[in-house]
C-alpha cells in the first residue's frame, strides 16, 4: 500500500505579488519567465528546451519549485511526463500557494497509477491534510510509465475544487482554507532517488 510521506522540503521558490491576477496565464517554458530553478545537492529544477525539467536525487521527500504568479479561483492545468527513475513516485502540481509560510494546495499522481490530494500548511510540520479518499487511491485516468504525458487540472471555485487528470474526473472536495496564491509543480521520492519529470504549458483560466 502507498503511504505518504510527511518529509517536505523546499526546493526552490520566487514570493509573489500581493494582488491575485484575473487575467488568463500560460506558461510554455520557451524562457526563464516569473518560474524559479536551481540545484543542491538534493533536487534540480531548470528550464530548458521548451519545459521545466525537474530532478530528484534523495530517496525521500516532497520537493516543489514555484512561479511569481498569484490566482485565485479558475481553472489550473497542466502537463507532466515522467521520464527516468522507479514508478512508485509522486509528481504534479501546487496551487493558491503561500510561499512565505510553505502552505499550498497539492495534485499529484504516480507512474504505476496512484492520484493523491490535499493540503499542506506550514511546511508541512504536520500531517497534510488528505482531501478524496484516504490518500493515495489508484485511477485508471492516468497513464502509467515513463514517458507518457498526464494532463492534470483542477477548477476551484471559492472552496469547491473538482480535480481531473486526462480529462477524467479523480476526485472533488470543498476546502476554502487558501482562496488565491502562487502556483508550482512538485515530485515526490517514495523511497528511491533519481525521479525525473517534466513539466509543460501551465495555465491558469479565471472563472467567467
Amino acid at each position: 500500500m502507498r503511504t505518504q510521506l510527511f518529509i517536505f522540503i523546499l526546493a526552490f521558490s520566487l514570493l509573489a505579488g500581493c494582488g491575485a491576477s484575473s487575467e488568463p496565464y500560460l506558461e510554455t517554458f520557451d524562457s526563464a519567465g516569473s518560474w524559479a530553478t536551481g540545484e543542491n545537492d538534493q533536487s534540480r529544477g531548470e528550464i530548458a528546451g521548451g519545459i521545466y525539467d525537474f530532478d530528484v536525487f534523495s530517496d525521500t521527500g516532497i520537493y516543489w519549485a514555484s512561479a511569481s504568479e498569484r490566482f485565485g479561483n479558475g481553472r489550473y492545468e497542466i502537463e507532466a511526463t515522467a521520464v527516468d527513475g522507479p514508478l512508485d513516485n509522486g509528481f504534479g502540481m501546487v496551487f493558491m500557494v503561500d510561499d512565505s509560510t510553505g502552505s499550498f494546495y497539492l495534485f499529484e499522481i504516480s507512474s504505476d497509477g496512484f492520484v493523491w490530494i490535499g493540503r499542506c500548511e506550514d511546511n508541512c510540520q504536520g500531517d497534510m491534510e488528505i482531501l478524496v479518499q484516504g490518500g493515495w487511491f489508484e485511477s485508471g485516468a492516468v497513464k502509467q510509465g515513463l514517458g507518457e504525458l498526464n494532463r492534470l487540472r483542477v477548477d476551484a471555485n471559492d472552496g469547491d475544487l473538482i480535480f481531473y487528470v486526462n480529462n477524467q474526473e479523480v476526485g472533488r472536495a470543498f476546502d476554502d482554507t487558501f482562496t488565491q496564491g502562487n502556483i508550482g509543480v512538485a515530485v515526490e521520492t517514495i523511497g528511491v532517488g533519481d525521479v525525473q519529470i517534466q513539466f509543460d504549458n501551465y495555465s491558469y483560466t479565471p472563472t467567467e
